[in-house]
C-alpha cells in the first residue's frame, strides 16, 4: 500500500487526478474539515476525519487503524498550520508503524488562482486548466528506524517534493501553446 505524499496547497489540484481510487484521506474534525470532506465525497473518496483535539500520538494512532483496514492515504506532510512546505513527522511515523511505502506527488497547474496570504499559498485551479503530476521514487521506512534514520527520511521526502513541484512546474513551461486559427 502507498501514503502519497503533497504539500497543504495543492490538495485541491489532485482531487481529480485519483478519483474513484481507494484511497483515504485524512481532514480534521472543523467547519474547514467538514466542508473538505464533503468535497472528497463528491470526488469518489472516503474522507477520514480525524477525532477532535486529542493529541498528535493518539491521532497518528488513529490514522496508522485507519490506514491498515487496507486503503491507500493521501496525507498532507506540512499542515495543518505549517510552516510552509516543511515536511512534519506524522508520514514517516505512519510508514514505519503500517509499512506502506512513501510516494511523493509534485503537482502543477497552468491556469489557477495562488492565496498568497494564506500560509500555505493553496492553489485554486481554474476551468481547463493543464495540470501536470510527478510522482516520487518509493521511499521504504524500516520498522526499527530510530530518530536519526527518521529524520534522514523526514529530510529526503521534504527534498523529493521540493524537487517533484519544480519539476512538474518546468514541464508546463516546456509545453508548447495552442493557439486556435
Amino acid at each position: 500500500k502507498i501514503l502519497f505524499c503533497f504539500f497543504h496547497g495543492d490538495y485541491l489540484l489532485l482531487f481529480p487526478q485519483f478519483r474513484g481510487r481507494n484511497i483515504c484521506i485524512f481532514t480534521t474534525q472543523s467547519k474547514r474539515g467538514e466542508l473538505l470532506a464533503e468535497i472528497m465525497r463528491i470526488f469518489g473518496y472516503r474522507p477520514s476525519i480525524i477525532p477532535g483535539k486529542s493529541g498528535n500520538h493518539s491521532a497518528l494512532d488513529w490514522m496508522a487503524r485507519e490506514i491498515q483496514k487496507g486503503c491507500h492515504a493521501g496525507i498532507v506532510v506540512d499542515g495543518p498550520m505549517g510552516p510552509y512546505r516543511k515536511v512534519k513527522h506524522g508520514a514517516v511515523i505512519l510508514a514505519k508503524r503500517t509499512g506502506h511505502m512513501i510516494i511523493g506527488v509534485g503537482i502543477a497547474s497552468s491556469w489557477r488562482v495562488t492565496v498568497k496570504k494564506r500560509w500555505d499559498r493553496y492553489t485554486i485551479p481554474l476551468p481547463f486548466t493543464r495540470s501536470v503530476m510527478v510522482f516520487g521514487e518509493p521511499v521504504h521506512v524500516p520498522s526499527d528506524a530510530d530518530a536519526q534514520v527518521m529524520e534522514s527520511f523526514r529530510q529526503q521526502v521534504e527534498e523529493d517534493l521540493v524537487k517533484l513541484n519544480r519539476i512538474a512546474e518546468e514541464h508546463l513551461t516546456r509545453q508548447p501553446k495552442v493557439r486556435a486559427l
